[in-house]
């Protein structure tokens, strides 16, 4: 396989020490912009340990990076399961679901990223990116004139939520987005 390849310092030694070659050498290559031969190599290291935080991590940002977003999602997504407290991790896949335009996931990601931040003045920034993601949702809210919504029965996570599903769903459709 490709991994040995470009790799061929990989020896047949521990596993957990061939794991984390070729995690390296997948570095390294995305570092000299060979994403192909980095996506590569992670997939490897992944169908060696499919239970690996770092490799589906590493995957998804570099799909991400290469403008794979549905991809990049999947494997992050599985990332955020293996440690649902790395904030990073929930960071990116926030600006992924972003960047790929399902809001309601994104303001998902973030509002599960803000306690887990590491310090108060990120905590703060997240804070006001979500307060922004929720303000546009509610514009549009009125603006499309939704009416009759449950404001008053839910908790305010669920109303963003499904009025950001909503508003996707008329995208779709053509509506505004």
């Amino acid at each position: 396989p490709l991994s040995e390849r470009l790799a061929e310092n990989i020896r047949p030694s521990t596993r957990a020490l061939d794991h984390e070659r070729l995690l390296e050498a997948a570095a390294a290559a995305f570092l000299e912009a060979r994403a192909d031969d980095a996506i590569a190599l992670l997939r490897d290291a992944i169908r060696e340990r499919p239970k690996s935080f770092r490799a589906r991590y590493q995957l998804g940002l570099v799909l991400g990076n290469v403008d794979r977003l549905h991809e990049a999602i999947t494997e992050v997504e599985h990332a955020v399961a293996l440690d649902p407290t790395c904030f990073p991790a929930l960071k990116n896949l926030a600006v992924l679901f972003e960047r790929s335009g399902f809001r309601a996931r994104a303001l998902e990601a973030w509002e599960r990223a803000a306690p887990l931040a590491p310090d108060e003045a990120t905590r703060a920034r997240v804070a006001d990116h979500v307060t922004r993601l929720r303000s546009r949702a509610l514009r549009l809210y009125v603006r499309l004139g939704l009416r009759g919504f449950f404001f008053d029965r839910a908790p305010r996570w669920a109303v963003y939520t499904g009025i950001l599903c909503m508003l996707e769903a008329r995208a779709a459709e053509g509506g505004e987005r």
